[in-house]
């Protein structure tokens, strides 16, 4: 399954996506920085043969988005992801959010609450957080130049790595060597998690923390996935081996939770 690309123009920009369509709850997936919403090639398939829609988002800046966007903060990101469920008048929207977009998620749904059904935070970033030494000093080398990504991005596979990872590397690279790509994914980087927390109190729809037990962006994953729940008052799911990016690595367990919380909050 592989749905054609559509562009929704804003002011500052063109976002680009893609949907599944049909009559299913929607569940609409954004990409991640330094990635596209290829990201969810695998969980994309699985969640629509469940029989939900599926929209998958570039963020401003990545994929086959547009580049040189004035900002690249979490509340400009989530304005993105609310004027696309406005364009596309969508309803009862569970919404996922991948590392730094599981706080562009939080801030949307806090936003515009009637929009949602339901929240999924996988391996997310959505607080101020104090980074690991490791782990700064890693994405400080990668923030410097393409070149530097690939070694990183691999690294948070640990356990392993889809079958198309060499090709899907490749893509991400050129995709990354494009003008002002990188520069959208540095931006991302030095973006405040602050915006995040501040909605925490405004969201009302039901949350879930999907946390991979060997994510290796957080000092110890298991605590923050319940610091993160508890923020938030989620559900949390642990898949055990998981790196950063579960919906890639464990798209069967990642889906299945995914589903699972799908169905248990329908009304």
């Amino acid at each position: 399954m592989n749905p054609t690309t559509q562009f929704l123009k804003l002011k500052d920009g063109t976002i680009a996506y893609d949907d599944t369509e049909g009559n299913g709850q929607p569940i609409v997936c954004l990409g991640l920085m330094g990635d596209t919403r290829q990201v969810f090639r695998f969980t994309r398939e699985r969640l629509a043969k469940a029989g939900f829609r599926v929209i998958t988002i570039d963020l401003r800046g990545l994929g086959e988005s547009s580049v040189n966007w004035p900002e690249y903060t979490i509340p400009a990101m989530g304005s993105d992801v609310l004027a696309l469920i406005e364009h596309l008048n969508l309803k009862d929207v569970i919404l996922i959010g991948e590392s730094i977009s599981a706080g562009t998620a939080i801030w949307a749904a806090g936003e515009k609450p009637q929009y949602f059904a339901g929240v999924v935070a996988t391996g997310p970033f959505m607080r101020v957080i104090k980074v690991g030494s490791f782990m700064k000093i890693a994405k400080n080398i990668a923030a410097t130049s393409p070149i530097f990504w690939g070694p990183f991005y691999k690294s948070l596979y640990p356990t392993r790595k889809p079958a198309d990872f060499k090709e899907y590397t490749k893509m991400l690279a050129k995709n990354l060597r494009e003008p002002g790509r990188y520069k959208a994914t540095t931006a991302m980087f030095e973006a405040s998690h602050a915006e995040s927390e501040s909605h925490y109190a405004l969201l009302k729809a039901p949350a879930l923390v999907v946390m991979g037990s060997k994510d290796p962006d957080f000092k110890d994953p298991l605590a923050e996935a319940e610091l993160d729940a508890k923020a938030i008052h989620a559900k949390k799911v642990i898949i055990e081996g998981a790196g950063h990016i579960a919906p890639a690595e464990f798209p069967d367990e990642f889906s299945a939770a995914v589903v699972d919380f799908a169905r248990s909050i329908r009304k």
